[in-house]
């Protein structure tokens, strides 16, 4: 973790700064511009490796000294928290842009305040839910057979694939049980990788003095999650069929896993669905609504005023 220390910015008239008409007061840049602070020393850290010293925000790295890129991030998410706010103004969900920042612009003046900017944008992503869910109750009626059918065809591997069941079985040692460490070792692996169900060779290792529980279940059950384990572990020879495998589940207790079959999980009938395609459809209509008008607003900056801003 960075810790940025004696950053300091003057101050933006609200005049200068204007998204769709729309004043940005000074207070609210200040945050957003203060908010891209420690990812862009990371970013230019990790990317260039460049030092972090009094000369670091105003260093060209490929063209862009750390300090326009910051403001760049900063104008860009004002730009869209403006736009997104002028659609809560008109939903009635609040009385005028920027509402979200008015107990943190009251409750400390000087300086940026991160912890606010988190709030109100956290109060902000509240009320864009709300927004969404009021478009679609007001707009689900239009929505037609056809388009609903287009949707779930478009995105059903997105939102409503099944996955795919794998039936296994396995053999449980718990490892207070077993006397000889290295002797449990050596068995397990003269059957690793092997062709065997493992109810075969469950005498074969309670003679030699390894008791083993067996069971049979799947991947949607995987209670005792051996599954869980054994495709983290597995990779590439994940779900391979007949394959004895040595898992551990912790310190306490392994097994023997061996998968017999698998069933292709499919994807949820459009029939049973239908409700959710719509939210979906209307839900990625309005986002797609807002972004084309972010894209097309106009942004009035003054470059004189923000070149003025000394992040260091």
């Amino acid at each position: 973790m960075i810790l940025i220390v004696g950053c300091q910015t003057q101050k933006v008239k609200a005049a200068d700064l204007k998204v769709a008409d729309t004043p940005v007061p000074t207070r609210i840049y200040q945050m957003f511009l203060q908010d891209e602070k420690a990812t862009t020393v990371n970013r230019y850290i990790k990317q260039y490796h460049a030092n972090y010293d009094k000369h670091f925000w105003k260093t060209k790295y490929n063209g862009k000294t750390p300090q326009q890129a910051a403001q760049n991030e900063a104008l860009k998410k004002i730009k869209r928290f403006v736009i997104e706010d002028k659609a809560l103004v008109k939903a009635g969900l609040i009385k005028r842009p920027f509402a979200e920042f008015e107990r943190y612009q009251k409750e400390n003046q000087a300086g940026a305040n991160l912890s606010g900017i988190a709030a109100a944008q956290k109060q902000h992503q509240g009320l864009m839910l709300k927004l969404e869910s009021q478009y679609v109750q007001s707009h689900r009626k239009s929505v037609t057979i056809n388009q609903k059918k287009d949707f779930y065809a478009k995105y059903k591997a997105k939102y409503w694939s099944v996955p795919a069941i794998v039936h296994y079985e396995v053999l449980t040692f718990d490892r207070a049980k077993i006397k000889d460490i290295n002797q449990f070792s050596e068995k397990v692996q003269q059957i690793n990788g092997e062709h065997i169900d493992l109810k075969s060779i469950q005498n074969d290792f309670e003679e030699a003095g390894f008791k083993g529980q067996y069971n049979q279940t799947d991947s949607l059950h995987d209670d005792n999650q051996y599954y869980g384990v054994y495709s983290r572990l597995a990779s590439d020879h994940s779900n391979e069929l007949d394959v004895i495998f040595p898992v551990w589940i912790s310190e306490e207790k392994m097994g023997l896993l061996r998968i017999f079959s698998t069933e292709d999980g499919g994807f949820q009938p459009f029939s049973d669905v239908q409700d959710d395609v719509v939210t979906r459809l209307l839900n990625d209509k309005l986002r797609r609504k807002i972004s084309k008008t972010v894209q097309q607003v106009k942004i009035h900056i003054d470059q004189a005023a923000l070149s003025k801003q000394a992040l260091g």
